[in-house]
């Protein structure tokens, strides 16, 4: 076949087993694909993890990974290389990556062991490489084959994984013509109960239809598909316990389609049961494309009148909205006035209150020089009672000693003037009389003015 003409299409199922489930273990298959954007070249591979270690799905994750990134960067050498040469490559590479995964995760390398199975295709070539069990087939010329079934330890039913530094001779690995192959496929040993036989290494049809699907539809749709009926085959047969795993790689050309197109109707249950889908749901479609179509042409009229109840909305709407633009512009130039006249009020107060504050504290400083003076004049009204208390008791005695010489003398007048006595005489006498009673009323007049001048002070 013309290999210039190559394209490959690929698709993937993974699946957790009965027994990981009930343990509550992860998955420790992994299967994963690559093709080159200019479809040169393809590879798929698969890993199973070992059971028995505790983190063989770091194991089967890694060299998977691994695989597919070596075989990346180097298919165009690989396939002119001695197979000695090739496998002695691979060994060292995914060595150093098992020794790089262990101390990465603090582990020990046994823990990381997995089995490794993978078909990569470059030109009119394909390579296989094979570590431990599960099986690689491939259908040719509409006829499905095994490519490898497994690699055996020194014992019977002895299970080989890869390790670092792996025995060659426990590495099945071959480079063969791709003439007439439609489709590769690896699956995990969890799936051999089903899709391979005990006698005879007899592979299941199923496994074309699967294929099939690949070439023919949409990614999702297999996905959907291969998951549905691999999970019912898995439920309904009591033989598996284990994870799930399958990968496929078809190879696309002019010889293949024509293939595919006679087995079609024949390996493709599914195909008829989708054509038959697909006329019941096109005549429905019609009944009621048809239903509409009447039940518009009757509700015209009101569809009118909901177009024209949808204008009136719209012309309320904008009125609505240019009135709320309007009161927003109002109530910014109400804020801003608003604003303006507070802050004025505001300067007006505070010139107010300062005023009136300086006020306080004039009236404050004379009524502290009130209490003060009055203190003073208290004290000094104090200091001078004394002497006003002794001035007081000397006019006091001043005015009893003059009364009692003058009711002496009025006494002796009295007498004179009884006796007949001379006017001299009498003249004399009044006027000593008349002496005593100014001096004593200056006493009095210079007291009384000493009071007044005290309490006007106070």
């Amino acid at each position: 076949m013309d290999n210039l003409n190559n394209t490959f299409s690929c698709n993937k199922y993974i699946a957790q087993g009965k027994s990981h489930k009930k343990n509550n273990m992860p998955c420790q298959d992994y299967c994963d694909y690559y093709v080159d954007v200019d479809n040169e070249f393809s590879i798929i591979a698969l890993s199973d993890g070992a059971g028995s270690c505790k983190y063989s799905h770091y194991g089967s994750e890694l060299l998977v990974k691994k695989i597919i990134l070596f075989f990346q960067n180097n298919y165009k050498i690989l396939f002119e290389k001695e197979i000695d040469d090739i496998k002695a490559k691979i060994i060292e590479y995914l060595s150093k990556s098992f020794e790089e995964k262990a101390k990465e995760k603090s582990i020990e390398e046994k823990e990381l062991s997995a089995t490794l199975l993978f078909v990569g295709c470059y030109k009119d070539k394909f390579i296989y490489g094979h570590i431990g069990d599960g099986i690689i087939c491939c259908d040719i010329d509409g006829n499905l084959k095994v490519v490898s079934g497994g690699v055996g330890g020194e014992f019977k039913n002895e299970t080989i994984f890869f390790r670092k530094n792996i025995d060659k001779k426990y590495f099945n690995l071959s480079i063969k013509p791709l003439k007439n192959i439609l489709s590769f496929y690896c699956f995990s040993d969890g799936l051999e109960p089903v899709l391979i036989s005990n006698k005879g290494d007899k592979l299941a049809p199923i496994l074309q239809t699967f294929s099939l699907w690949v070439y023919k539809y949409e990614h999702n749709f297999v996905n959907k598909n291969l998951s549905h009926n691999i999970n019912d085959i898995a439920e309904s047969n009591p033989n598996i316990h284990d994870d799930l795993s399958l990968i496929i790689m078809n190879i696309n050309n002019s010889n293949t389609e024509k293939i595919r197109e006679t087995k079609e109707r024949i390996i493709d249950p599914l195909a008829i049961k989708i054509e038959e889908s697909y006329d019941e749901l096109n005549k429905q479609f019609e009944e009621k494309i048809s239903y509409l179509d009447k039940k518009i042409e009757n509700q015209s009229n009101d569809i009118s009148d909901l177009f024209k109840s949808i204008k009136d909305i719209e012309n309320q709407n904008l009125e609505l909205k240019k009135y709320i633009e309007k009161l927003s512009s109002d109530l910014g130039n109400i804020n801003k006035n608003s604003e303006s006249q507070i802050n004025n009020f505001a300067t007006q107060n505070k010139n107010n209150i300062n005023s009136l504050q300086n006020t306080i504290n004039d009236l404050s400083k004379r009524i502290t020089n009130i209490e003060k003076s009055q203190s003073d004049l208290q004290k000094e009204l104090y200091s001078i009672k004394p002497y006003i208390q002794k001035d007081i008791d000397k006019v006091s005695k001043s005015f009893s000693d003059g009364f009692k010489d003058i009711i002496k003398k009025t006494d002796d007048i009295k007498a004179d003037l009884k006796n007949n006595s001379s006017n001299v005489d009498l003249k004399k006498k009044n006027n000593n009389y008349l002496i005593f009673i100014p001096i004593c009323g200056i006493q009095i007049i210079n007291l009384i003015l000493l009071i007044i001048m005290l309490l006007s002070k106070s």
